[in-house]
């Protein structure tokens, strides 16, 4: 991978790295805050793919979150 610098999306500040390999390039913005990918262009067999995440929440998880409902049974595999 190269690092050709830095760059902003969507008012992040991302690092910025580019890998070529046989047929294929990609470029990775990685938002520095949190080592997220935020942005990811790849170029393979003449096709281009954007993917471009927004709407980013980072935020504690409650609890509750992890919690089984009710009736359900936990079973152990062997």
């Amino acid at each position: 991978m190269k690092y050709p610098g830095q760059d902003t999306v969507d008012g992040k500040k991302c690092s910025v790295y580019k890998t070529t390999d046989e047929g294929s390039k990609a470029k990775v913005w990685l938002w520095e805050e949190y080592g997220f990918p935020i942005r990811v262009e790849s170029l393979a067999d003449g096709q281009t793919v954007v993917v471009e995440y927004k709407n980013i929440k980072v935020d504690d998880i409650p609890a509750s979150m992890f919690e089984l409902p009710a009736g359900v049974q936990v079973m152990e595999f062997q």
